[in-house]
């Protein structure tokens, strides 16, 4: 069984672009079964496009930077993980610049920073890559926030940068 992140240790062994043993089986066996593997992800290039609308708001300025730095197609952001790294540390610049706003550069702890992030909600929300980022202040959790449902590809048999994950739905709890 596979879910949320771990999908992306299906493909532990592509850097390299020769699959070891353990991989070579899995794919000659999910080649064979005809099993399709669907599961949530956290975020997904195309969610932006249906949290934003067409042009996906941050989104694509956020792509053509991380070409520049990173190089490389954007199907490498499919996995989502570089889109929810960034929206993290957007989240946690946002609190902290807010706590130096309310306490002074001189008094600002991590608990303090950790006060503002849980703030992060109403007229508060961040506009993050990945969707707007927004806690509710009873129970921490995310607020209307979508999730991916992706498709995992099967590993073919040369690795490389075929497509890996293909965006579904976004499904919003």
């Amino acid at each position: 069984m596979l879910s949320g992140s771990s999908t992306l240790g299906v493909y532990f062994d592509l850097k390299d672009k020769k699959p070891g043993a353990e991989l070579e089986k899995l794919r000659s066996r999910w080649a064979h079964s005809g099993l399709r593997v669907y599961y949530t992800a956290y975020t997904h290039p195309e969610i932006a496009e249906k949290v934003y609308g067409s042009g996906g708001g941050p989104f694509a300025d956020f792509a053509r930077a991380y070409r520049r730095e990173a190089g490389g197609p954007l199907s490498a952001l499919d996995s989502g993980q570089a889109m929810l790294g960034h929206d993290a540390t957007l989240a946690i610049g946002k609190a902290a610049r807010t706590a130096v706003r309310v306490y002074g550069t001189r008094a600002v702890t991590p608990r303090m920073v950790l006060a503002m992030l849980e703030q992060t909600n109403g007229k508060l929300r961040v506009r993050g890559v990945s969707g707007e980022i927004a806690f509710d202040p009873d129970t921490g959790e995310p607020v209307g926030r979508p999730l991916a449902l992706v498709e995992l590809n099967r590993p073919s048999a040369e690795g490389g940068s075929a497509a890996k994950y293909r965006f579904e739905a976004a499904i919003t709890p």
